[in-house]
């Protein structure tokens, strides 16, 4: 499993959902607290429009942008 020491909020990833890649912002790291204390991220998605969507991912699911 990835650790978050990696990434620090902030940081512009690029994070992995459903098969599809996303350009994202990592805006807290919520800590172990998944199922079997899983660690999450939440990061921040901006479309093209100018929405945003937020949402929770494990570390796995993030990598650089």
């Amino acid at each position: 499993m990835a650790t978050t020491m990696q990434f620090k909020v902030g940081d512009q990833v690029r994070v992995t959902v459903a098969g599809t890649t996303y350009r994202a912002r990592l805006i807290e790291d919520r800590g172990p607290i998944g199922v079997g204390g899983r660690h999450l991220l939440r990061v921040e998605v901006v479309d093209g429009h100018g929405g945003t969507t937020r949402f929770e991912v494990t570390p796995d699911q993030v990598r650089p942008a």
